[in-house]
């Protein structure tokens, strides 16, 4: 549906993707391992770990893309990063 703006915007080719919740999905970089560890980073709940950049996006009730109703703070206390490399987005 949006997978070249979520591939640029992730900066990879292999896109995939965990579901926090029913309204949360965060986009990574399948190949993020192979291609050479920059960042790691583990969903707190889950204990999974992601490796390169990532993307967050919210959903609404019919499964489409749309800003995350979390606050940059709320999403902070998701995810611990294991190795940063932070190179925000902002855009409204």
């Amino acid at each position: 549906m949006y997978s070249y703006e979520v591939r640029k915007l992730v900066g990879c080719t292999c896109l995939d993707y965990v579901r926090l919740d029913d309204y949360i999905m965060v986009y990574c970089d399948d190949d993020g391992l192979t291609d050479g560890l920059e960042t790691c980073t583990r969903i707190n709940v889950s204990g999974t770990a992601l490796a390169g950049n990532l993307l967050v996006v919210g959903l609404n009730e019919e499964g489409e893309l749309t800003f995350p109703k979390p606050t940059i703070e709320e999403m902070a206390d998701r995810f611990t990063v294991i190795r940063p490399v932070m190179d925000p987005i902002l855009s409204n």
